[in-house]
């Protein structure tokens, strides 16, 4: 199954070349203009990575990733950026973004940032699985012990 990578960012030329890209590399995408346009796509299809820029009109990307988390979307964001205030970069991590890149990049780093990603995301999924399938296997004490780790595990999303 291919993965789905959506494209985020205001500048139409940059989401032309970064969907050419993820095109070469195989995979499929999605794309949008604005964070809100983006979080009805996530809402409707099934993303496996986010790429989007932060500063952008209307819902900026760290909002966007806020409101992704709020609504148990776990896709890992990569942004790619031209701002590198360490604050905003810190806050999008502790929000839960994967990776960053700062414009202007190489596309050599940006492929290992993507599959980088995407297996973090590959992990974060088969862990859901595994406790989805121990849920259904063990006795109802257990679990409030299986939602914990869960959300212990939700936590470790935002830290990565």
């Amino acid at each position: 199954m291919s993965k789905k990578i959506l494209i985020v960012d205001d500048e139409n030329l940059l989401v032309e070349i970064l969907d050419d890209f993820a095109k070469s590399l195989g995979y499929e995408t999605a794309t949008a203009s604005e964070g809100s346009k983006a979080l009805e796509i996530l809402k409707t299809q099934e993303i496996n990575l986010v790429l989007s820029d932060i500063n952008m009109p209307g819902i900026s990307g760290i909002q966007m990733l806020t409101k992704a988390r709020r609504q148990n979307i776990a896709a890992p964001f990569v942004f790619i950026t031209g701002n590198s205030n360490p604050e905003i970069i810190i806050d999008a991590v502790r929000l839960g973004a994967t990776d960053f890149l700062l414009k202007p990049f190489e596309f050599e780093l940006l492929e290992k940032v993507i599959k980088r990603s995407l297996a973090i995301g590959e992990r974060m999924d088969n862990i859901e699985e595994l406790l989805k399938s121990i849920g259904r296997d063990v006795a109802p004490q257990t679990h409030a012990a299986i939602n914990d780790l869960r959300r212990q595990i939700n936590l470790l999303r935002t830290m990565e």
